[in-house]
């Protein structure tokens, strides 16, 4: 289904969702972009190249050591696997005042989605990412669309 997203009201291109997963409510997309997202990529592509900054800069003090290595999960090879984690202090303050600054002017966007009448769609989040940036070894890659939608099951768990 065809969705026209929107940055503080204004249009900057369309996306093509499939029906969201039913038990998260999530879709994904390519961004058709418009000439309304001009104003907004050099947000994004600055945050995207600041992504990439701050693992490659997380890495190299894992490396040098002055950060503590990852824990290695416990479970057998043959299993998948979902490790998460919570960004610690040392993290942070490794990432750099660019990248932070660069992921908060990102924060500062506010995408939405209308239908094709130009209604607006009930969403939980809009996120927007470039793929690409200055510099990019792949350039031209069209940015990309995620979406959580309601979900019923998710809403009532948040009740109880």
């Amino acid at each position: 289904m065809r969705f026209f997203v929107l940055e503080a009201g204004d249009l900057i291109g369309y996306t093509e969702l499939p029906e969201p997963d039913r038990d998260d409510g999530v879709a994904f997309g390519d961004l058709t972009t418009l000439p309304g997202y001009e104003r907004c990529r050099t947000v994004l592509e600055t945050a995207a190249h600041a992504n990439f900054l701050m693992w490659q800069r997380v890495l190299a003090a894992r490396r040098d050591g002055r950060l503590p290595p990852l824990p290695v999960p416990a479970a057998r090879s043959d299993e998948p696997t979902i490790f998460i984690s919570k960004t610690s202090e040392a993290e942070l303050a490794i990432w750099g005042e660019d990248v932070h600054a660069a992921r908060a002017a990102r924060a500062r966007l506010a995408f939405s989605l209308a239908d094709d009448s130009g209604l607006a769609v009930s969403t939980e989040d809009v996120q927007v990412e470039a793929r690409t940036y200055p510099g990019h070894p792949r350039p031209g890659q069209p940015p990309f669309v995620m979406v959580a939608f309601p979900v019923a099951k998710r809403d009532l768990e948040a009740d109880a």
